[in-house]
């Protein structure tokens, strides 16, 4: 979940992640809302592969799909050709991936 985070967060706010060289080609970033949808897409991609719990990679592979069509890109980037898919793919560089701990593992299904 913090990864999500981290990764929505920098497209608002990118000088403060680490990402500062993107923020020319952003016009607006994304909502914080993008952090549940990113979250919900990668448990959803956990459930289809069968786990019940989610990896960094299940959130690498839908981020672009997830984020790329909440991010306003600049006339710059425009004017470059940098789409959005390049600055996602930028974040995904940038922004650590935390570590794949599966022992202390949240489970995506709360069973009562």
């Amino acid at each position: 979940m913090q990864y999500a985070v981290r990764l929505t967060a920098a497209t608002r706010a990118p000088k403060e992640s680490a990402v500062g060289d993107i923020s020319q080609y952003l016009s607006c970033g994304a909502s914080p809302r993008a952090s549940i949808h990113l979250i919900e897409s990668a448990r959803a991609l956990a459930c289809l592969r069968g786990r019940d719990y989610v990896v960094r990679d299940d959130v690498v592979y839908v981020a672009s799909d997830v984020l790329r069509h909440r991010l306003v890109i600049s006339y710059e980037a425009q004017a470059e050709n940098v789409t959005a898919d390049d600055l996602i793919a930028r974040l995904l560089e940038m922004i650590p991936m935390p570590k794949n701990v599966l022992n202390s593992r949240v489970p995506s299904v709360i069973r009562s």
